[in-house]
């Protein structure tokens, strides 16, 4: 007789018909099921994590039985019951009988029913009672076989040799690509069974995301993650449109992308169409950076296109109106949208022509040099005692104090090392963006009321999706800003606004990423990027630190210069 050992499956599971253990049967209890044929013992194992007594009836039917829907704990409607009994116990429970010497050769059913499990909810496993002479022949006869009849093989020893669904209608209507995949499958040889039976489920796993509608994509990738001998990208798992519509898109070209192997899927899955849906999802200040990413896959080269930083408002603007459904579609899009742009483009200065006025384009920082800057800044009305000529802030504070952004004590004294609250952060980022106030109330904070200073501006960042609240429905009035919600913010505030923010550096690594929030995370270096905010010296950017009134004075200042180019007398 031969070992045979096949993974309990759940029959109301029609869709997931070759999910591995654990199953969720019924109820917060995790049970599953192994049946094991040694030496004409038979040995059933169930495992199970019910705390309590739990009983189990086992039922064993032949090869021709059938479980029909009407089947009980203590009454079987089959036919061909080979044997039923009843275990009980805690966690692990055994059961073994011994099989006859001429016992029906051929695939046999266990059958597993509990006091809790639903008429529809069983629990299924087999076992197999061959020959090695069967097995030896049939394995000789499938790596024999060609691409023309290895489904004949496969099917002429199901149930004898190996336990495969060859009656199931995927495989039935796909032999062309059952063929294919299993034949890539064999590689050297089919060395045992078992091979022959993850081969199968393999394909039948292939079909099935082969032919799959969009909404079950979502499904198989959830089901089959594990066991697609390949990385499912999260964006895959979550059923994130652009990128279950990306690659639904790819897989349609079957000239091009053959799902006939775990390489094929790998590659159509993280090589083509994550960076579609990268590309089809991206906002707009993220546009130049996942075309540059991925250029490869695309097979563009920006520059080389044509492209120049003084376009990046117009191509960004256009790239992310438009979704694409295949890779050649971007190639030619880019070209297209480039030379449309150089040919509208009136001065060499990065000027842009707008349905007949100019507009040097908000976002464009680089009109204007930093010494530029410094030569026409006039000096600040208000001196600060403590703000001497050496503070590393002097010129940014100096700056917002001339142009009535940030304030003093009205003492003489700014209080640079004193930290900003959170509705004062919110106040500077909404005037110094020139965000237009809210008609109508966009806040229902339980801290924050109409008649407060702060309410316009607060209501208005709502309004705009600049910032939300915390915990118990507070916007947190009076609560020190930390430094990853302040970069948050402005991250928010750019992307309401739709401005591009140029990069001053591209290679930024902070020691303690590790600390930064899930939300802020790719937040923190695109900002960090633009020079609007920096590190520390020792390579930390410490997210969870408040955030200092100095602190905020140079974020704004880097702000307005990036927006608007500090220029015209130092207004704004």
């Amino acid at each position: 007789m031969k070992i045979r050992k096949i993974i309990g499956i759940l029959v109301t599971l029609s869709i997931a018909s070759t999910l591995t253990v654990p199953i969720r049967a019924y109820g917060d209890t995790t049970i599953s099921v192994n049946a094991v044929l040694n030496d004409k013992e038979v040995t059933i194992s169930i495992l199970s994590d019910a705390a309590a007594d739990e009983r189990y009836s086992i039922t064993v039917i032949d090869t021709n039985g059938t479980v029909e829907n009407s089947f009980d704990n203590n009454e079987a409607s089959v036919s061909n019951v080979y044997r039923m009994d009843q275990v009980s116990g805690n966690g692990n429970i055994t059961y073994s009988f011994k099989l006859k010497e001429n016992d029906h050769l051929g695939k046999y059913t266990v059958v597993i029913g509990g006091r809790k499990l639903s008429r529809q909810s069983k629990t299924i496993a087999y076992f197999l009672n061959t020959t090695d002479e069967i097995t030896k022949q049939a394995l000789a006869d499938l790596n024999a076989a060609s691409e023309d009849n290895i489904n004949n093989v496969i099917s002429d020893n199901a149930d004898q040799a190996w336990i495969v669904d060859a009656g199931s209608d995927i495989y039935n209507n796909n032999k062309p690509a059952f063929a294919k995949i299993l034949i890539n499958e064999k590689g050297n040889g089919y060395e045992n069974e078992a091979d022959v039976e993850s081969a199968f489920e393999f394909a039948e796993r292939l079909v099935k995301i082969s032919k799959a509608s969009n909404s079950d994509l979502s499904l198989y990738f959830k089901i089959y993650k594990d066991a697609l001998r390949c990385t499912v990208p999260q964006e895959f798992l979550n059923g994130q449109d652009e990128y279950i519509e990306a690659f639904a898109n790819l897989k349609a070209d079957t000239e091009k992308y053959h799902l006939l192997s775990a390489e094929n899927l790998n590659e159509l899955l993280n090589l083509y169409a994550l960076p579609l849906g990268k590309l089809n999802q991206a906002a707009r200040s993220d546009i130049i950076n996942v075309l540059n990413q991925y250029s490869s896959t695309f097979d563009i080269n920006l520059s080389n296109m044509g492209y120049t930083d003084s376009m990046e408002y117009d191509f960004a603007k256009a790239v992310a109106e438009k979704t694409f459904k295949n890779l050649e579609e971007v190639k030619i899009f880019v070209q297209t949208t480039i030379n449309n742009i150089k040919n509208k483009q009136v001065t060499p200065s990065g000027v842009r022509s707008h349905g007949g006025s100019t507009s040097t384009g908000i976002g464009s920082a680089g009109n204007i040099s930093k010494d530029e800057i410094e030569s026409t800044r006039q000096t600040a009305k208000i001196v600060f005692n403590d703000v001497p000529d050496t503070y590393w802030a002097k010129t940014y504070i100096e700056y917002l104090a001339y142009n009535e952004i940030m304030i003093g004590d009205g003492k003489q004294y700014f209080r640079p090392s004193d930290n900003i609250t959170r509705e004062e952060f919110v106040s500077l980022l909404v005037k110094v963006m020139k965000f237009e106030p809210a008609t109508s109330k966009s806040t229902e904070f339980s801290d924050v009321y109409d008649e407060q200073w702060y309410f316009p501006s607060i209501n208005t960042a709502v309004a705009n999706k600049i910032c939300s609240g915390m915990e118990d429905g507070i916007f947190g009035i009076g609560r020190t800003i930390t430094r990853q919600d302040a970069v948050t913010m402005i991250y928010n505030a750019k992307n309401a606004k739709e401005i591009l923010l140029k990069k001053q550096e591209t290679d930024i690594n902070y020691t303690d990423s590790s600390d930064f929030a899930e939300y802020a995370f790719d937040i923190i270096y695109d900002i960090s990027k633009t020079g609007i905010i920096k590190g520390y010296g020792d390579g930390t950017f410490r997210p969870n630190d408040s955030l200092t009134r100095a602190e905020a004075a140079k974020m704004m200042y880097s702000l307005i210069d990036l927006v608007y180019g500090l220029k015209n007398g130092g207004k704004i």
